[in-house]
């Protein structure tokens, strides 16, 4: 098919808010009005994305040149709605009833066909489309439109749904030629190729986030998603390859800008005998500071964590731990900004002791903040966030002053600087034991037990033998002089 009669249109779908998207595409071109051109040319674009397109945010891309688009009167696009960029807007209102949704931009349009795109706040082209004087709606009053997926000239509808047929050259009134009915008109095929790029505009660093990608093919209506190669340069010195469209969790270890590009080959070999990919995308991701900290662990050993960032945080998977216990986040455990989460001891069941640092370790296995509980009176508790100075090299590193585990009235005290401890005596100069005395005296006296238990059986068996001997060796006089009563007769 030769490129007169076809038409490429390369469109991606980008976010504009997180996980939520929205595109702008080129519906209807007025390149060459009837009669003179001056101040009478426009294009009509749409919103064909789910979420409400900021018009001020994008671009017209003609002739090599973001224009800037200066929406009168409103501010975005809502979901099928369409607008009309003008070099003019007086000029148009004269000659067209329409007037809701109009944009002024400066660029003019070339009468034989040239590339014109849509570029969003990064100017990167999100929609393009390159259209030729051969289509037809030059300087017959008409304007080139997409009509069920297909290119070609009908009267102007700017503003409103597009024509529901195109109008054949010759069609536009005058004497014309009767045509052999034999002959078709060749049919322009779209063709449209679209890369996805799923990614927040915004993250922390050392915390994954969700991030899909893949190409889709439509022509004819028929939509599919392709495989074959992809290439995706994360920005920061790694790359993903894969036969298959990309959908995986991705982190990146420090803050800054990354720029991150996909491009799609219809095989591994063709990217690698350095042929131009089908399409590509490049989108940017802003990667701040984390600032995730255990902030604080309460009286009752309930383990608090803040965010001071402006970004939602995803803790699922990450972990929190201290000697050999550890609590691990469910999945979609999400952190708010500038928030606090509170994780209760009946939860994370760990044993916090002032001797152990408490841990935070993401997903990823890096330690990102470290907490010592319990510190001194007058003193506040020991916290460190690892994130800005590096990775920790003790995460488990021991205080200088070993005071032991800590109960839970020392922990009351900690917190009470005005109270006291009055300990009651048993005596003069015994006190009472402490948890750590009892456990001590609660050991020696099983020892103590069962050193009696094995001294009474040996006494038993002791006296069993000296019974037994004593009996054997008692003389036999003492056993006669035993048997009295006796009579024997005599005749």
């Amino acid at each position: 098919m030769s490129t007169l009669t076809r038409a490429i249109i390369l469109f991606s779908v980008l976010g504009y808010s997180q996980f939520c998207f929205a595109n702008l595409v080129i519906t209807e071109i007025m390149y060459d009005p009837e009669g003179a051109d001056t101040k009478r040319e426009w294009i009509e674009i749409m919103n064909t994305g789910s979420e409400a397109v900021v018009v001020a945010d994008w671009h017209f891309l003609e002739n090599q040149v973001h224009h800037k688009l200066s929406p009168q009167d409103f501010q975005s696009l809502e979901p099928g709605e369409r607008a009309v960029v003008v070099q003019d807007v007086p000029t148009f209102q004269q000659e067209y009833s329409y007037s809701q949704f109009l944009i002024k931009s400066s660029f003019s349009l070339n009468n034989t066909g040239e590339e014109l795109a849509l570029s969003n706040k990064e100017k990167e082209v999100v929609f393009s489309i390159l259209y030729s004087s051969e289509w037809g709606a030059g300087g017959n009053g008409m304007s080139l439109q997409l009509i069920n997926d297909d290119w070609g000239q009908a009267y102007p509808t700017p503003g409103e749904e597009n024509a529901g047929e195109v109008v054949s050259p010759g069609d536009e009134g005058g004497d014309v030629e009767e045509e052999d009915p034999k002959t078709e008109t060749p049919k322009k095929s779209v063709e449209t190729f679209a890369p996805t790029l799923d990614i927040p505009q915004f993250f922390t660093a050392r915390s994954s986030f969700p991030l899909e990608a893949f190409a889709t093919h439509t022509k004819d209506g028929k939509k599919k998603i392709l495989n074959g190669y992809y290439f995706l340069n994360m920005g920061d010195g790694s790359f993903i390859e894969s036969s298959d469209p990309l959908n995986f969790a991705y982190s990146y270890s420090y803050p800054g800008n990354y720029e991150i590009i996909l491009e799609y080959y219809s095989s591994k070999l063709a990217f690698e005998a350095g042929e131009k990919p089908i399409t590509q995308l490049a989108k940017k991701i802003k990667v701040s500071d984390s600032s995730i900290e255990i902030s604080n662990v309460d009286i009752e050993t309930n383990i608090h964590i803040s965010n001071s960032t402006n970004t939602k945080i995803n803790l699922g998977g990450w972990k929190l731990f201290s000697g050999d216990k550890n609590f691990i986040f469910p999945r979609n455990t999400y952190l708010e900004p500038s928030g606090v989460l509170v994780i209760p001891f009946r939860v994370h069941k760990i044993l916090l002791s002032r001797e152990r640092y408490i841990n935070l370790v993401s997903n990823q296995g890096i330690t990102i903040s470290t907490f010592l509980p319990f510190s001194q009176q007058g003193e506040p508790a020991f916290a460190t966030n690892t994130v800005g100075g590096g990775f920790s090299s003790d995460p488990l590193g021991e205080p200088e002053d070993d005071e032991g585990p800590i109960d839970a009235t020392d922990a009351y005290l900690m917190q009470n600087p005005d109270k006291i401890r009055v300990d009651f005596y048993r005596g003069e100069d015994q006190a009472v034991s402490h948890p750590e005395d009892i456990s001590e005296t609660s050991q020696k006296l099983k020892i103590y037990t069962v050193y009696a238990a094995i001294l009474a059986i040996i006494i038993v068996i002791v006296r069993v033998i000296l019974r037994r001997r004593f009996r054997e060796e008692k003389p036999l006089e003492e056993q006669e002089d035993t048997v009295v009563g006796d009579i024997e007769l005599l005749e």
